[in-house]
């Protein structure tokens, strides 16, 4: 959506060309990313749930391994559509 901008020339070519991250690296885009979300859920003025379902739901449209459906996306007009961003997530059983 663009809540957040990767400044960092390095970074950001480091994610345009997929490349595996520091846990420096991720943690500092992760934090970020929820500062932006609380921001997010603040100016809403909906609950922190809510926004979080919006954005999970969102990922059928938005998927992050397969090309992403704009068209059919409720914030299609204010989103970024920075799909060359595209991060591959490692899954884990850590949790």
């Amino acid at each position: 959506m663009g809540l957040i901008e990767i400044t960092d020339k390095k970074l950001k070519q480091d994610i345009l060309d997929r490349r595996i991250l520091t846990s420096d690296q991720e943690w500092a885009i992760r934090h970020t990313a929820h500062l932006a979300f609380e921001k997010l859920v603040e100016m809403s003025g909906k609950s922190l749930g809510a926004v979080d379902i919006f954005f999970f739901e969102a990922r059928k449209r938005c998927p992050e391994m397969t090309i992403p459906e704009c068209e059919k996306c409720s914030v299609e007009l204010v989103c970024a559509q920075k799909k060359e961003l595209f991060q591959p997530v490692y899954r884990t059983t850590f949790y």
